[in-house]
């Protein structure tokens, strides 16, 4: 039994003992709208997760081409209009992968099942640049991605400090690709 209808068993329950029609009208009416705003919210944090997705493969895509630049090597991108229409079902599959695993999957396995949607998003960008990029590209462009989104993150819960670390460790790390890079031409 559906707790809508547990809701009107009990109201036709409280109606024999004088109470009116109103109290079912009313409780049925209340699970019609409390069902609405579960589907709205819904829909809100799938929103939020896309426009967050979105925004940080975005910042990705621009700073790792920025990188790519000072280290001369050539990230092949596409238009604009294209890159943003990929970074755009990119980012909704994305978005809708991390809203899956975080209501959906309890979170002793929510922290390991979060690599499923970057792994599909990784797909993406290597099908949609299939002759241009390695799978370097790929993974340069998905830590480019985390390290925004940890750093965002991070700041936005204030924690300063760890954001900090973790721009060091990650303008480290690029320091180190660069010179590996340098060192090959």
């Amino acid at each position: 039994m559906s707790l809508c209808e547990q809701i009107c068993d009990f109201a036709s329950r409280i109606a024999v003992f004088g109470i009116s029609k109103r109290v079912i009208v009313l409780a049925e009416n209340l699970i019609i709208w409390q069902a609405r705003v579960t589907r709205m919210q819904t829909a809100i944090h799938i929103l939020g997760f896309w426009a967050v997705a979105f925004v940080t493969l975005c910042v990705a895509l621009l700073l790792l081409n920025i990188f790519y630049n000072l280290i001369n090597f050539d990230l092949d991108l596409r238009s604009l209009g294209q890159e943003a229409l990929i970074a755009a079902i990119a980012s909704l599959v994305e978005g809708v992968g991390i809203w899956a695993v975080l209501t959906l999957i309890p979170s002793a396995m929510g922290g390991r099942a979060l690599v499923v949607p970057a792994l599909i998003v990784g797909l993406i960008y290597k099908i949609s640049h299939l002759e241009d990029w390695n799978r370097y590209d790929v993974l340069a462009l998905l830590l480019f991605q985390c390290a925004i989104g940890c750093i965002g993150a991070a700041l936005l819960l204030g924690h300063f400090g760890t954001a900090f670390t973790i721009l060091v460790i990650f303008i480290a790390v690029l320091a180190g690709v660069a010179i590996i890079a340098k060192s090959f031409e």
